[in-house]
């Protein structure tokens, strides 16, 4: 074996995945959770998916014994499909659902509630990525939830291009993701490829975006007005533990994105898609959700960068 293949191995040994082979064969008993009375269903945020590729899809169904069974799977396309899979077979109470839901909510990627069929192509298309990269999710865990959702027949590839039918995922950036997912075993752990997007949205009230991305600090750090009256704001986080910057140990913070304003324009630009997923996401905390319309996003990839 090569020292590149060494490499190669070594790396997925270290992820959760692992070969498809090895998959359990499931059982009836798990297939009729599909027909438990659904609850509730969530979906990557449409304007955040987009952007980034990246999103959750939360489902909950009530069993048999009355209690809530859930089901959540973390997607970002850019680092190979499904990046987590979990859940519980019975909440006793909605209450319980709610709280994981919560902490759903505040540690994965964004989600909002939307239809079953949008939440079975994205984990079917993400989980189809993940094989295409060579990775399975395997084990109880995966069968317990993925037969919280309605089965999606055909094949894998089929699964794939259900990430693009009817504009789910935009055609340019999913050829930048099938062009560099399947590489992320080159990246250290916690690194991803380099990809600038911007952007662009419509502000419904641009004087009261301003006013409040003026008062976001910590998060969002006015820099002043350019000569042709657009504002500019830095978006930044306290460092990761452990970053080698000078500038953690004083306290300062990261910046991971920039945002622009001019007239009724906001445009919202970082250096990766896990980074403007970060970003978006903040704005529409801070500006509300219906503050701000996507219009188009523009993706620069580092062949693209460097080239």
């Amino acid at each position: 074996m090569s020292r590149r293949d060494r490499k190669k191995q070594k790396k997925r040994e270290k992820r959760r995945y692992t070969s498809l082979a090895a998959t359990p064969l499931v059982g009836w008993e798990l297939k009729k959770r599909r027909d438990w009375p659904l609850i509730a269903c969530y979906v990557p945020d449409p304007d955040i998916w987009k952007i980034s590729g990246c999103g959750s899809v939360f489902v909950l169904r009530e069993n048999p014994g009355g209690g809530i069974a859930s089901a959540c799977f973390c997607v970002d396309l850019m680092n190979g499909g499904l990046i987590g899979v979990f859940g519980a077979d019975s909440h006793p109470t909605l209450e319980d659902s709610e709280e994981l839901r919560r902490m759903v909510v505040e540690s994965c990627p964004p989600m909002v509630p939307g239809a079953m069929d949008d939440a079975v192509r994205c984990v079917y298309g993400a989980y189809a990525l993940t094989l295409q990269c060579g990775y399975a999710v395997i084990g109880d865990e995966w069968q317990q939830r993925i037969h919280l959702l309605p089965p999606m027949p055909g094949t894998r590839n089929w699964w794939l291009e259900q990430l693009t039918d009817d504009g789910l995922t935009p055609p340019r950036l999913m050829s930048i993701v099938r062009k560099f997912a399947p590489d992320i075993w080159e990246l250290p752990e916690g690194k991803e490829f380099m990809c600038l997007t911007t952007a662009r949205f419509a502000l419904s009230n641009p004087a009261a975006a301003l006013s409040q991305l003026r008062r976001g600090r910590p998060d969002f750090e006015h820099n002043g007005v350019d000569h042709d009256g657009t504002e500019c704001f830095s978006f930044t986080r306290e460092y990761p533990e452990d970053h080698d910057s000078p500038l953690a140990a004083l306290g300062g913070r990261q910046v991971i994105g920039e945002v622009r304003v001019r007239d009724s324009t906001l445009w919202a630009t970082a250096r990766a898609l896990s980074m403007s997923a970060r970003l978006v996401m903040a704005l529409k905390q801070l500006l509300g959700p219906d503050a701000m319309t996507l219009q188009d996003t523009e993706w620069k990839a580092m062949d693209e960068l460097l080239g």
